[in-house]
């Protein structure tokens, strides 16, 4: 089952509070490519609680009408956050 945040917002996908993975281009939720990927592993056990940072290069989106991009034999789904209004 490919991993799936609760939400993502402007290049950052989040679980909890915690941004999962990101990436530093321009692209939006459902480019073709997301340039410069990057992956969070954060675990309390981790490092003392420090997160691990690690670049992954290009995502490429994979078929289907899910925003998924494949990744160093990982696929990663997605949908855009709401904006909440007051």
């Amino acid at each position: 089952m490919p991993w799936q945040p609760a939400s993502c917002k402007e290049g950052f996908c989040f679980q909890g509070g915690v941004a999962w993975w990101y990436w530093l281009g321009k692209e939006a939720i459902g480019a073709p490519v997301l340039t410069d990927f990057w992956v969070r592993d954060y675990d309390k056990t981790l490092h003392g609680g420090r997160s691990n940072e690690n670049p992954y290069g290009d995502a490429v989106r994979t078929d289907g009408d899910i925003p998924c991009y494949s990744v160093k034999r990982n696929i990663y789904c997605m949908k855009p956050m709401r904006y909440l209004k007051p």
